[in-house]
């Protein structure tokens, strides 16, 4: 069986991640694996340092003609993003590969063509059930629920040390999340969250780490809240996941989620867990951490606060999170299950 897995986002972040974790995953269960990039994007670089095949191409409509000349051996194109399955979809029509798509998002697909290009998926697979609902909502049923997995990476305390060396952290809880600083993160109220607890508890500080377009919004509000001890943006750092061997606490105060892999990362480095109820969040960690609901800072912040002074309901939900990503969601069970959907596909054509 050949897989072409199409990714051409320039960045990295949680998609590009799984985009890697899928082809190594893939390739473990003796499929033959050869992904598409974009040309010198950071997922190029990743992909060569772990000697998975690819291709690039410099924009989409390089990606569409690719695909009409090199598909001719292929069974599956696997799509990471929906925007990569537009040329997939129009490329079809010269050749015979199926097309699959990976849904990591939770807001609802909008546009006949979208449902049109979605329909003509052999499968769509959806990180979480709450993305699966919203799909067979609007008619789209074509789908199947595979979450995201986590593979243990050898993460660097003294460079998570380094990151942090400007923020004030002796005798300081450190209190964290690795967020993009877009709407759909709700990173507002995460700053309201943690003026609420810096109420309670003077001895906290909380690393944001992440870019986007509310940078400038969320320094005015740090700035008029009092909280430039408190609440520290760190910017876009490459291989956050080391920050994860100095948190005390992570959060996601996410309005809309797919699943949050980043919340793979807690729980694999065993770092407790509080989240909103956005989307895959809650399924993911009800039981595993705390879920509060959407924009409400007060009830984040007394999240927060219980796994600060509840060392039993700390360590409970570490080891039940711990367990659920080692048994679970790790690299070789996830795509057990991935291969046996792609041959009993192959089958039944």
């Amino acid at each position: 069986m050949k897989v072409l897995i199409i990714n051409l986002e320039k960045g990295w972040r949680g998609g590009e991640r799984q985009t890697l974790f899928n082809a190594k995953g893939l390739a473990n269960q003796n499929i033959d694996i050869e992904v598409i990039c974009r040309r010198n994007s950071d997922l190029e670089k990743k992909l060569l340092e772990n000697n998975i095949k690819i291709s690039t191409v410099n924009s989409y409509f390089h990606l569409f003609i690719f695909l009409i000349k090199n598909t001719k051996n292929v069974d599956f194109i696997l799509c990471q993003t929906s925007k990569s399955l537009t040329p997939a979809f129009f490329s079809s029509f010269f050749h015979n590969a199926k097309l699959l798509l990976f849904r990591r998002l939770d807001f609802v697909p909008k546009g006949w063509f979208t449902k049109l290009k979605y329909k003509s998926c052999k499968k769509i697979f959806c990180v979480s059930e709450a993305v699966q609902v919203i799909l067979n909502n609007i008619n789209i049923n074509n789908t199947i629920v595979i979450p995201d997995c986590i593979t243990p990476q050898n993460i660097n305390k003294k460079r998570a040390e380094k990151l942090i060396e400007n923020v004030p952290i002796k005798n300081k809880k450190i209190i964290g999340t690795t967020a993009a600083l877009v709407n759909h993160k709700d990173p507002i109220t995460m700053i309201y969250a943690i003026n609420e607890l810096r109420k309670r508890d003077e001895n906290i500080v909380f690393v944001h780490f992440g870019e986007g377009k509310l940078d400038v919004e969320m320094k005015t509000l740090i700035q008029k809240l009092d909280l430039e001890n408190h609440y520290f943006l760190m910017g876009f750092v490459k291989n956050v996941e080391d920050i994860f061997s100095v948190l005390d606490v992570f959060v996601m105060s996410s309005e809309e989620e797919g699943m949050g892999s980043s919340v793979l990362d807690a729980f694999l480095y065993k770092v407790p867990v509080v989240s909103t109820n956005a989307g895959g969040l809650y399924e993911l960690v009800q039981n595993r951490g705390i879920v509060v609901e959407k924009k409400n800072p007060k009830l984040l912040a007394d999240g927060i606060y219980e796994l600060l002074i509840n060392e039993n309901l700390k360590q409970q939900n570490i080891e039940n999170a711990n367990k659920y990503v080692v048994d679970t969601l790790n690299i070789n069970t996830i795509h057990k299950k991935l291969s046996k959907i792609l041959y009993q596909i192959q089958k039944n054509e």
